[in-house]
């Protein structure tokens, strides 16, 4: 509900989850509830900052795991990005058993694939463009 056009709900002593959805179904059952309009170009921004922002939890998982798969085999990381010039190095020449070298390849792999660049550099636009 917008503060700035909606009613003011008063100053009720109890205020939890069940009875301010209990105001918002009465609110909008009379009519009173103020909608939010966002113009076009502002909404596909939002979508694509969600989108970019899942994408990024995504790349950040994959690369956990083979943080993961790597300790579990006993590699120390003397790197500080494992996914740089210097950790690709160590990732192309780590012993790893066929089963782990398999998961490494595959994850890092996809980890480079999740990038976002693309989202924020050549589709980028402003809003109004």
């Amino acid at each position: 509900m917008l503060a700035e056009h909606g009613p003011s709900l008063g100053n009720k002593r109890v205020k939890n989850d069940e009875r301010d959805a209990t105001d918002l179904i009465d609110l909008l059952r009379m009519g009173r509830l103020a909608e939010a309009w966002i113009a076009p170009p502002l909404r596909e921004l939002r979508e694509l900052v969600r989108y970019r922002a899942k994408l990024v939890n995504l790349r950040s998982g994959l690369k956990a795991q083979v943080h993961a798969v790597l300790a579990k085999e006993g590699v120390a990381v003397p790197v500080s990005d494992l996914f740089g010039v210097a950790g690709q190095g160590l990732l192309d020449t780590c012993e790893l058993g066929q089963a782990y070298a398999i998961r490494v390849e595959s994850l890092a792999t996809s980890s480079r694939l999740w990038t976002v660049r693309w989202i924020w550099g050549r589709h980028r636009r402003r809003p109004g463009e």
